[in-house]
């Protein structure tokens, strides 16, 4: 790009050169003709390339409505270059903050107390919140749209927001992880904990104490979100009904339980029965248990998925003699 600096006026201006270089790099185009900058089809084309191309267009055509309507359809965030005027104009901001609602930030400061304008970014864009006027962090229905977008928008709330039940509850159920965000009385409730778990496992570790040792909670967590069991305490990855509870919804949860529930041939017997899939991460000396084999064998007849048993069982299930 720089060789151009010493390239003659005339290879500047011509289109279909310029073109040419400038899909390598747009910074080609800080030495394009002013001609070029400023014809709409030239900048266009450029701007399907990479839509950075846009700081290069003239003031001219940066203010010019017909060019940045096209071009904000394309990108909304190219509203970015656009003229002081057009970032000021409600119905072109208001066309690009409801397809990309962070570009908020590059509005006028006089839109970003507009209603209208922040619940069009904020429906789409969670986190646009924290670009508009202070008081709408405080405005339930504004917040309520924005955590239903992103959960995560919890965080930009106002304190006595995120102490409201109805807006943390449809903040955990977009991102469970949004659970960091909520008061602490909220983290103790239940349902809230148990839709923020449901949602994202890691979650659990959001959740009040209290409800992290009950086992009734635990049980009904996992039972929403097997993963759960990753992040739970010990003793309950080593209960064999909350490990059980687990297996209702993958089998996945066998290899969150403890070695000792794993290495259990009773315990086990029960868990390929309730899901055969849990074979797989079962000790290698009860995968070759032909007793063990056999109950999975039979649960898998009737299992919605096909099962594959692992490789330390296949010499065994393979063999003639062997028989469901």
């Amino acid at each position: 790009a720089d060789a151009l600096e010493y390239a003659s006026d005339r290879l500047r201006s011509k289109k279909d050169f310029m073109l040419a270089v400038s899909q390598y790099t747009i910074r080609a185009l800080a030495f394009a003709s002013p001609e070029l900058l400023q014809d709409p089809d030239f900048m266009m084309r450029v701007i399907y390339f990479d839509y950075e191309a846009m700081q290069y267009a003239s003031e001219e055509l940066r203010s010019n409505r017909d060019f940045l309507i096209k071009a904000i359809d394309y990108k909304p965030q190219l509203l970015r270059y656009a003229s002081d005027y057009w970032k000021a104009d409600k119905a072109m901001v208001l066309r690009s903050v409801e397809r990309k609602g962070s570009v908020l930030r590059y509005v006028n400061p006089h839109l970003c107390q507009d209603r209208e304008v922040v619940m069009g970014a904020v429906k789409n864009s969670g986190s646009a919140i924290v670009h508009a006027s202070e008081d709408f962090r405080n405005d339930f229905e504004v917040v309520l749209e924005a955590v239903k977008s992103d959960g995560r928008a919890l965080e930009f709330a106002s304190e006595e927001l995120r102490a409201t039940r109805a807006i943390v509850l449809a903040a955990v159920h977009q991102n469970g992880l949004a659970l960091r965000f909520a008061c602490a009385d909220l983290k103790r409730d239940a349902e809230v904990a148990l839709e923020a778990a449901a949602n994202t496992a890691l979650a659990f570790r959001e959740v009040n104490e209290h409800l992290q040792q009950d086992k009734d909670f635990v049980t009904a967590a996992v039972l929403q979100n097997t993963r759960v069991l990753e992040y739970v305490g010990k003793d309950f990855r080593n209960d064999p009904e909350v490990v059980l509870a687990s297996l209702q919804n993958s089998s996945t949860g066998m290899a969150y339980a403890t070695k000792h529930l794993q290495d259990d041939r009773s315990f086990v017997l029960k868990a390929v029965t309730l899901n055969p899939g849990a074979c797989k991460y079962i000790t290698q000396a009860l995968q070759r248990d032909r007793w063990v084999l056999l109950r999975a064998a039979r649960a898998a007849l009737t299992w919605a998925e096909p099962v594959t048993f692992p490789p330390s069982s296949q010499q065994l299930v393979q063999d003639p003699g062997f028989k469901a």
